[in-house]
């Protein structure tokens, strides 16, 4: 990979970071993403870290979206963790693609960032209630 793919790929992650960081002290919440330097310069593992249950990959290019983005994404992802693929052409507003149910059926979605926010929103609320009953078994 040349340097100015790098450097491209490495600013898209930025970017998905800080709309991840921005999103968290929105809501008050102690939690920042970063990028996974270590996880890539191992040949592998997804983009950003921060929250075990997700496993975040991202992509900025030139050309068209291409289906072995999804496939590497879902290689990484671990047991337990939701995979998330950040994707968008230079110019172009990014997407968000993972698994969603749709009337109670999970299938593939691609979403703007608004919506995924949105289920990021529920599924931190969710954690946050189930911890909560854990916590009150103990």
């Amino acid at each position: 990979m040349g340097r100015m793919s790098r450097d491209k790929g490495a600013r898209g992650e930025r970017e998905v970071k800080d709309l991840h960081n921005t999103f968290f002290k929105e809501l008050g919440l102690n939690v920042q993403m970063q990028r996974n330097s270590s996880g890539q310069a191992d040949g592998g593992g997804y983009d950003l870290v921060g929250l075990q249950f997700l496993a975040i990959e991202v992509k900025l290019q030139e050309g068209p979206y291409q289906e072995i983005w999804w496939k590497q994404c879902l290689e990484q992802c671990s047991f337990g963790q939701t995979a998330v693929l950040w994707y968008r052409r230079n110019r172009i507003k990014w997407r968000v693609r993972m698994i969603g149910t749709v009337e109670n059926v999970e299938m593939l979605v691609d979403i703007t960032p608004e919506d995924y926010f949105r289920w990021l929103k529920v599924r931190l609320a969710i954690r946050s209630a189930t911890q909560q009953l854990e916590d009150g078994f103990r």
